[in-house]
């Protein structure tokens, strides 16, 4: 029988980054291992606590904690960094697999564009080092395309008078950003923060403030009300690749590339806190929503200019001005963002997806679906269910 390779993970299960990237982490175990885990968290994570381990023959661990990791151990133990670095560097030697950052912002960018965003403010919480580091590249690429954006961070508190003061700070940010604003949050308990402070004043969410997390963390996601909207970094990815570079290593002492291997992100779950059109234009808006309304019935541009009362070249104009696109394309954008969805969930046979999407037969949903996204819809749910299920890029 073969020796089970005794494999220390080290980063905590508290969090949702951790869990995340543990999922990963497992699902390359469940196919090619298995691994004995170490999981050193439960407290300080010391020079101490990894010589109490005693023989290992491999480290998974969070950036911040490579340093440390790297000079107990004096380079006799294959180490593999994960995530976005704090103030201590990661050693050189060492691999180090990390999100992408700009990629990030990148995204979220598109995303409120495509809504007709044009007032944009990110909130950073309470100094957390990664949270820096999306809010710039956040601003900087709005500044790119001629935007600007209002920057709030909230620290912690030290008592509940401070906290309480800290909490009045941040609505009063929110109620003098100009309407409508998308919001982008440094993590998905922060857009939640967000979301909870829009209730309390009376701030409609989306229509007047939509709000974007990071990280996709199911649990603070849908507990909350609008349910958030949120980046999907792929950190489970990220927890896979660096399960097979570790076994790369301890399987036939390979050598693998050092220094920083980024990872764009998976996509933006698109749930209610994002979900509207803004644009001041309320022929635009109704229209949009009709699209929405209407779309399982089956909609077009010919029904629409009915049901609006209006010219189709008015139509078309004022969304050409405020979306910058068709009202044809605006249908179709909505059938594929639907159709991504439905088939994200796994749950649902094509041919009612299609249904959903107002087109009745399901050849010609497959056909219309592979022209506009390259991929026919199992080829389409078959990726997306690994990158979310199982970790596999």
């Amino acid at each position: 029988m073969k020796n089970v390779p005794r494999v220390v993970l080290g980063f905590g299960l508290t969090a949702a980054w951790g869990r995340s990237v543990t999922r990963g982490v497992l699902a390359y175990t469940e196919r090619y291992g298995p691994w004995d885990y170490e999981l050193p968290l439960t407290g300080p994570f010391t020079a101490d606590t990894l010589r109490r381990l005693g023989k290992v023959n491999g480290l998974i661990v969070n950036s911040d904690l490579a340093d440390l990791a790297a000079s107990t151990l004096k380079r006799k133990v294959p180490i593999v960094a994960v995530g976005i670095t704090g103030p201590s560097a990661v050693p050189k030697h060492l691999p180090h697999l990390l999100e992408n950052h700009d990629e990030i912002a990148k995204m979220a960018v598109e995303h409120f564009i495509e809504r007709g965003f044009r007032n944009f403010a990110y909130y950073a919480f309470r100094g957390y080092h990664m949270a820096k580091i999306y809010g710039s590249a956040f601003r900087s690429l709005l500044h790119a395309h001629g935007f600007a954006c209002s920057w709030f961070k909230k620290e912690a508190g030290k008592d509940i008078r401070s906290e309480t003061e800290n909490d009045l700070k941040m609505n009063e940010w929110i109620r003098k950003l100009p309407k409508p604003v998308a919001v982008l949050a440094s993590w998905d308990g922060a857009a939640r923060e967000v979301t909870m402070a829009c209730r309390k004043m009376n701030i409609a969410v989306p229509e007047q403030v939509s709000v974007l997390g990071t990280g996709n963390d199911e649990y603070q996601c849908l507990l909350c009300s609008p349910h958030l909207s949120s980046l999907d970094p792929g950190l489970e990815r990220l927890g896979y690749e660096s399960a097979r570079m570790l076994d790369h290593m301890l399987r036939k002492g390979g050598r693998v590339k050092a220094g920083p291997i980024l990872f764009p992100p998976i996509r933006v779950v698109t749930r209610q806190s994002t979900d509207v059109i803004a644009v001041s234009d309320e022929r635009v808006a109704a229209a949009v929503r009709k699209i929405h309304e209407h779309l399982t019935a089956g909609v077009n541009v010919k029904q629409l200019v009915h049901e609006l009362g209006m010219g189709r070249r008015t139509l078309e104009l004022a969304f050409k001005k405020h979306l910058g696109r068709t009202v044809y394309d605006q249908i179709v954008r909505t059938q594929i963002e639907r159709a991504s969805r439905l088939l994200e969930d796994g749950e649902l046979p094509v041919a009612e997806i299609a249904q959903r999407c107002g087109i009745q037969h399901a050849s010609h949903f497959c056909a219309f679906f592979k022209k506009q996204t390259g991929s026919t819809p199992l080829e389409y749910r078959s990726r997306n269910q690994r990158q979310r299920y199982q970790g596999i890029p």
